[in-house]
């Protein structure tokens, strides 16, 4: 396990094992006359412990680093993967694409293992700095110049349109808020002298669910917004049409899970209408 998500885990049950001890010291050793007392006492423990967690999970990400989230989701993170830069595809895509991507930009090829899509830019990647664009390498070797092109003006797009950094904002209010949520109405519990704020925990945990609700919204519109980027700026719409037709080849090599699978065809059945209609 990485230092920064043994820091998290560490941080993270530390919370709750103190979170649970209030909660059985106010259920079983807690008289009602001193029910105040001890709210006044358990409600900044609990958040001192809880500011912990969040201090943790944001230190890799504002000192430049990766979300040092738990080991069983190591796997998805794209710095695993076996890739390599192709030198080639960056110098010709800096230089044809330089209105765009003004510090260049790296392309890397990578073997899919069914856990990323066969192209992505890296997350977290904004303007000003040099994007790293992944793309697997037999699909590469499927697409003729205008769709290799396509493809990456499209994935581009998802940073020049802002919704890498959209995703992850809704992503950073989806766990905050729900982890607060969760601390604060396990501080709450049977302390009923705060019964009235038990409205906040669950105002918490709604705005977690809008904020997931707005992901996927968010990752849905962002495919059809890229894909009119791509065609803005290299106006090839049989070669779009072209490209998404073998990404439906790709996805039925059986790379990836029946449920990814369905869910993935639709969307792109869903794209090709928006572009014929362009």
């Amino acid at each position: 396990m990485r230092d920064p998500q043994l820091k998290f885990v560490m941080a993270f049950f530390s919370w709750i094992a103190v979170t649970v001890v209030l909660y059985i010291i106010s259920a079983y050793f807690i008289s009602n006359n001193y029910e105040t007392l001890f709210s006044t006492i358990a409600i900044p423990i609990s958040a001192f412990f809880m500011g912990i967690v969040i201090y943790v999970y944001s230190k890799e990400k504002l000192d430049g680093g990766q979300y040092p989230g738990p080991w069983w989701l190591e796997k998805y993170n794209p710095s695993n993967l076996v890739s390599f830069a192709n030198n080639e595809l960056s110098e010709k895509y800096s230089g044809l694409l330089s209105g765009i991507v003004e510090n260049g930009l790296e392309v890397r090829i990578f073997a899919n293992n069914g856990k990323f899509p066969p192209a992505f830019v890296g997350f977290g990647e904004k303007l000003g700095k040099t994007p790293t664009l992944y793309i697997e390498d037999s699909f590469i070797d499927e697409l003729s110049e205008s769709e290799l092109t396509l493809l990456i003006l499209h994935e581009l797009a998802h940073v020049e349109t802002g919704f890498v950094s959209k995703n992850f904002l809704m992503q950073r209010v989806f766990v905050f808020s729900f982890l607060v949520a969760l601390a604060l109405l396990m501080t709450f519990i049977n302390l009923k002298i705060l019964f009235i704020l038990y409205p906040v925990p669950l105002f918490l945990f709604l705005i977690s669910a809008l904020s997931l609700i707005l992901m996927i919204r968010l990752n849905k519109q962002s495919q059809i917004e890229a894909d009119a980027f791509a065609i803005k700026h290299c106006d090839e719409k049989k070669a779009m049409i072209s490209l998404l037709g073998k990404l439906e080849d790709y996805l039925m090599e059986g790379k990836y899970s029946d449920s990814v699978r369905t869910r993935s065809l639709e969307e792109l059945k869903k794209r090709m209408e928006k572009i014929r209609n362009i």
